[in-house]
């Protein structure tokens, strides 16, 4: 019976982490929105994290392709569509994004896109800045 107890406990305890890390993203990319933007965001942005969840990329970056139109100058909002692309394998989606990040922030972003080209060698060709 305990061991039943502490399954249960490690299952909650992982349910919990899950949403919590869900929030994170969230209240991160929402960082630097006015109000309206994140009022008229929430719903493409809420959209894309249960697509990205459930493995269906191309369908959450199309619901921050919306999203972004609502805020258009969003860093984290492009940072997202970044990180989807690369998990779509898809990384000429990517340019038009990184070229609207301010060149500190694509500076930083290249090291990480450099770290991940090890396991995305088409990577390489695209990260030329």
């Amino acid at each position: 019976m305990s061991n039943k107890l502490h399954s249960l406990s490690l299952c909650l305890l992982v349910t919990s982490t899950v949403t919590l890390a869900d929030d994170d993203k969230a209240l991160n990319i929402s960082k630097g929105m006015t109000e309206y933007q994140h009022f008229a965001t929430y719903p493409f942005i809420d959209k894309a994290m249960r697509d990205e969840k459930n493995g269906q990329y191309k369908e959450a970056f199309t619901e921050l392709e919306h999203a972004l139109k609502k805020a258009p100058n969003n860093h984290e909002l492009l940072k997202y569509g970044i990180e989807l692309s690369i998990k779509m394998d898809n990384y000429q989606l990517m340019e038009p994004w990184l070229e609207k990040l301010p060149l500190a922030q694509r500076n930083a972003l290249s090291v990480h896109l450099k770290l991940t080209q090890l396991n995305h060698p088409k990577l390489l060709s695209y990260i030329s800045y």
